[in-house]
């Protein structure tokens, strides 16, 4: 079992960096697998329609075929609270829900069991620093609007606080690269590892 593992999609080829993964083996050969995703307040539609665009690209099978001889694949969100007409959603989708209590403690995430060291491991051999980023689509972080920036970290779980904060940082000390910012925001892994990833799909980016 991983946390926080970044899988490429099938289809589109972009990154999706999942809360959990996991794949059950037999004799070495992949038959199943488990996707998760947690969230540390209340499931919104929102949640449902990206996590479900990831499962779509990452081919989730929750109804192998008799020839496969397989079982089905999982996949689940963890959360605070969910409504109820969005946890009949999920049971349409083979989405199970699981109710966890708030995480409080800042440098935790959603799941109990996430280290630093983990996403470490993910992140390790990824370049934290893409200062001249050639995509014309990038949100520079250093000089993008509020309405930008909210658009460009989204599903990061980073809050428009934090998004204001930024704002009144960047006048005296633009960013250098994401260990900059990480660091003068005081991110947890977990968002670091999201931002990674939008950082190589060049959705981000630090030019001055």
């Amino acid at each position: 079992m991983e946390t926080t593992k970044v899988i490429p999609g099938k289809k589109t080829g972009k990154n999706h960096a999942l809360d959990c993964y996991v794949e059950l083996l037999h004799n070495n050969r992949r038959i199943a697998r488990a996707f998760g995703e947690a969230k540390n307040y209340k499931l919104i539609v929102e949640h449902l329609d990206d996590f479900s665009f990831w499962l779509d690209d990452l081919e989730f099978n929750p109804y192998p075929s008799a020839s496969e001889n397989a079982p089905p694949d999982l996949a689940f969100m963890i959360a605070p609270s969910c409504p109820e007409r969005l946890k009949r959603k999920l049971e349409l989708q083979n989405i199970e829900f699981i109710q966890a209590d708030k995480v409080i403690d800042k440098i935790s995430t959603s799941l109990p069991n996430l280290t630093s060291s983990t996403l470490e491991k993910i992140i390790e051999t990824k370049s934290t620093s893409s200062p001249h980023s050639t995509s014309s689509t990038a949100v520079n972080i250093n000089t993008a609007n509020e309405a930008k920036l909210i658009i460009a970290f989204k599903r990061t779980g980073v809050k428009k606080k934090t998004i204001q904060k930024l704002l009144n940082n960047r006048k005296s000390h633009p960013y250098k690269d994401l260990n900059h910012l990480v660091s003068d925001l005081k991110f947890s892994d977990n968002v670091k590892a999201k931002l990674q990833i939008k950082l190589d799909n060049e959705e981000i980016s630090f030019s001055d």
